[in-house]
């Protein structure tokens, strides 16, 4: 059970981290291979794989509790 609190305050992390780029520095812009990618695009990558990885994580905790 410490691991999935672990597991879920570095998901919350994520998700702040995402919306910290969508809302503090949209207009930031990065390469990568040498192209130009937005920061916003970044930050909403990053938003989303925090929410999937939240629902992944609240199945497991689920999982785990039925089963004790």
């Amino acid at each position: 059970m410490t691991m999935i609190k672990v597991l879920l305050g570095a998901d919350v992390f994520l998700i702040l981290s995402g919306l910290a780029w969508l809302l503090l520095i949209p207009s930031f812009n990065l390469t990568a291979f040498n192209r130009p990618l937005s920061s916003a695009f970044l930050g909403m990558l990053v938003l989303l794989f925090g929410i999937y990885k939240g629902m992944q994580l609240r199945r497991a905790y689920l999982r785990i509790k039925n089963q004790l």
